[in-house]
């Protein structure tokens, strides 16, 4: 009964997890010690962050979980781990570090890779640049379906100081209410009647930066770790009030 009621807690903050990235950040960081377990299963060897990139595609697989769980799934924690194992071995396979064997081949005894993996495959050094390498090519495929390119964005992206804090407000209004990220993610349009119902702001700046904020908001409630290291100053505002 104990485990049961675990389990029902796990998943209720998933549920409430799954269209707020403050949420899943927020999870994601109570289950660092877990994420690093699976990962060390699947290495054979201790992983630290910072240093592993294995753990980089971990939680990147763990927020994939978050977002796409559903209850017939079984537990939340065994279905993440799932989700973290394929992820972390299709990076090594990727690496060409590994044996090359399919992650649904299975063997005499109907194991599977994910099952039980060779403890000597993956001891090598990883170049630091593969896990942002991986994220910039997810990164172009999910601004694919917005029918966005890299291109569109650098285009629009804002040049004046006063309308880059424009733009800062407007990413730290959405990224705060989950039904706008929902929205977003579910119609692929940048939700502006909404956005102006929050902060009182002009419509054309919306409009003329519209790719520039997608992007952003994609970066922000997608888990991309090492792209929102780098835009850190976008996710709040240097101050609030009303712009126009």
């Amino acid at each position: 009964m104990k485990q049961m009621r675990v389990d029902n807690t796990i998943e209720k903050q998933v549920k409430a997890a799954k269209y707020n990235p403050l949420l899943a950040d927020a999870l994601i960081k109570q289950y660092k010690p877990f994420i690093a377990t699976i990962t060390s299963e699947v290495c054979k060897r201790h992983v630290v962050y910072g240093v592993d990139d294995e753990l980089s595609f971990a939680m990147l697989g763990f927020y994939h979980a978050i977002n796409s769980y559903e209850s017939d799934k079984g537990t939340f924690l065994n279905y993440a781990a799932r989700v973290m194992k394929h992820k972390v071995i299709d990076y090594l396979r990727s690496e060409k570090k590994h044996t090359l064997i399919s992650l649904d081949e299975s063997d005499e005894e109907n194991q599977t890779l994910l099952d039980h993996i060779p403890s000597n495959t993956y001891r090598y050094t990883i170049p630091a640049t593969t896990a942002i390498q991986a994220e910039l090519i997810e990164f172009q495929q999910e601004l694919q379906s917005f029918s966005l390119q890299l291109t569109d964005i650098a285009k629009q992206a804002p040049k004046q100081t006063r309308t880059l804090e424009a733009c800062r407000q407007i990413i730290y209004v959405a990224i705060e209410k989950p039904s706008l990220i929902m929205q977003l993610k579910e119609s692929k349009r940048l939700p502006i009647k909404d956005i102006l119902q929050l902060i009182n702001i002009d419509r054309k700046i919306i409009e003329r930066h519209r790719s520039y904020i997608i992007a952003l908001l994609i970066i922000y409630s997608n888990g991309y770790e090492f792209m929102r290291e780098h835009l850190h100053k976008i996710t709040k505002p240097k101050t609030k009030g009303v712009i126009s």
